[in-house]
């Protein structure tokens, strides 16, 4: 009977260790979707200020073509 309970007493230690070992795992997922969210977010606003930035520079290319626009202009007159 000694080595009945010996089993049982194992089994339930390691049963508790592997509900340990699933908690931490589930744990680790949740830190891990944060992450990834996180890293999603950055990458969604990173996009969002290159975009403003290359419009930025078209509207730049554009008043830069108006000045020089204006200025052969103004020799021509």
């Amino acid at each position: 009977m000694s080595d009945y309970d010996n089993l049982v007493k194992d089994y339930h230690f390691m049963q508790s260790e592997l509900d340990k070992v699933a908690e931490n795992r589930d744990e680790w997922i949740q830190y891990s979707e944060k992450q990834n969210d996180m890293i999603n977010d950055l990458e969604n606003e990173l996009t969002a200020k290159d975009e403003l930035i290359e419009v930025l520079r078209q509207e730049l290319l554009i008043r830069r073509q108006n000045d020089v626009t204006r200025t052969k202009m103004a020799v021509l007159n």
